[in-house]
């Protein structure tokens, strides 16, 4: 399948094009620009207009380097994220019945088993940008304990962040298909296991049996597994198996390698890291809570300085709108 994620990537590094570049290039939807990755190489697709051919272009191949040059202006360089087998790439210009006339590059991976979720080495550091903020305060036993802030990476798995802010939002209303309101305002945290996470989100059941995402049909796919559970306060998808993520989610409280490639890493906790020591506190080996974790009321935070007029609360969001 094609990797469409690639496309916004490269679209938005500007680093990789040059203004003069893109007049080059066919342009409908951004610069089209497509890969895909065959376990034994990654093919990438540049679509070409009519007036580009063979002699435009320099095409250089390193180990974990493409240097691209069209007509002596850089078209596309940078470190790649894994190594290359020099004998196997080649590059050509193809007429293809689907995509148009492209630039296709083939880059034969040095270690074939290898899944390459970014092209360039400097995509991967940027995944971890935070795009947008949330919180959530926590009650212990209907007692305020605190709140969690935390930031969301939606441009490594947009998709998965949207999920879960309009979750922590809250202004969905109830679900179509199931009747149940799509916030996770009065959800318990029902898995809490000390030295590992702590996990909520079952905005339908509550005991981990359930959820709900916000798209049609419940579950959606697993977008991305490039960030790992690397640490304590990452905030990753809870599932039940390939493809099935809802609203359940968890935050780790140490780091869970043996997590990576089975869960979508999408935000990390900001402040409040005091608070989720205090839910871990609450924990069981077994997992079930020994006192009752709530989110009483959480949000989105939408502006740097965090006061009282920056936070997106359901119900005074509500009453806004009953009053007019």
């Amino acid at each position: 399948a094609k990797n469409t994620l690639f496309n916004t990537r490269i679209h938005n590094s500007k680093n990789k094009f040059s203004s003069k570049i893109t007049s080059y290039l066919k342009r409908e939807e951004g610069l089209g620009i497509d890969w895909y990755d065959n376990d034994k190489e990654v093919v990438v697709g540049i679509p070409l207009d009519s007036s580009i051919h063979k002699r435009d272009l320099s095409i250089k191949f390193f180990p974990k380097r493409i240097d691209m040059t069209l007509r002596g202006e850089r078209l596309l360089a940078g470190t790649l994220e894994h190594e290359l087998d020099l004998d196997g790439c080649t590059w050509s210009i193809e007429e293809t019945e689907d995509y148009g006339r492209e630039l296709q590059l083939c880059l034969a991976k040095k270690e074939g088993w290898n899944l390459w979720e970014y092209l360039f080495d400097d995509e991967v550091k940027r995944l971890d940008l935070i795009t947008e903020k949330v919180y959530f305060d926590i009650e212990i036993e209907s007692e305020p304990v605190g709140r969690i802030e935390m930031g969301l990476f939606g441009k490594a798995v947009s998709r998965t962040v949207e999920n879960f802010l309009m979750l922590c939002v809250g202004t969905l209303g109830k679900s179509p298909e199931t009747g149940h309101e799509l916030t996770f305002k009065g959800n318990a945290f029902h898995r809490i296991i000390p030295g590992f996470m702590c996990q909520g989100g079952d905005i339908t059941e509550g005991d981990g049996t359930g959820g709900e995402s916000i798209y049609d049909g419940g579950n959606f796919e697993d977008e991305s597994f490039a960030i790992k559970h690397t640490s304590e306060g990452l905030l990753s998808m809870a599932n039940a198996g390939p493809d099935t993520n809802n609203s359940q989610f968890f935050i780790t409280t140490t780091p869970v390698p043996h997590l990576d490639g089975k869960h979508v890493v999408f935000g990390k906790v900001l402040s409040g890291m005091e608070v989720v020591k205090k839910m871990e506190a609450c924990g069981t080996p077994e997992g079930k809570p020994t006192k009752s974790v709530v989110i009483a009321a959480c949000g989105e935070i939408y502006k740097e300085k965090t006061d009282a007029n920056d936070l997106i609360d359901i119900d005074n969001f509500n009453q806004m709108f009953d009053e007019e």
